[in-house]
């Protein structure tokens, strides 16, 4: 409950209230709580979205492509390809790819 919260908080901070520094701050709050439960992927790729959304706000694309590219790796591995959790991790690497070029080829891994 503790790391699913405090992925959360990094989440509305980062989309909503749009304090970075803070989200930053319980970005590290979150990591450690996840890395206390061991090995929960379900969790882990939560995390992993809410670290690629902050990496993307912060202006670090590349980051945030990568950060995405393992939560959509460990989501297929967790609930297959053709998944919903899969589709929100590549609509989120569609997100930090500011290029049209690369919108359009993110777009098109979804088809």
């Amino acid at each position: 409950l503790v790391a699913d919260l405090w992925t959360r908080i990094v989440r509305v901070l980062t989309e909503h209230i749009d304090d970075l520094e803070l989200a930053s701050d319980r970005e590290r709050r979150a990591e450690a709580a996840v890395a206390r439960l061991g090995h929960d992927g379900i969790r882990r790729a939560k995390l992993l979205q809410a670290r690629g959304l902050l990496a993307h706000y912060r202006g670090d694309d590349q980051l945030a492509i990568d950060l995405h590219r393992q939560s959509m790796e460990l989501e297929r591995t967790l609930w297959g390809p053709g998944s919903v959790q899969v589709a929100d991790a590549l609509l989120n690497m569609a997100t930090s790819t500011r290029t049209p070029d690369g919108i359009r080829l993110r777009s098109a891994q979804l088809e």
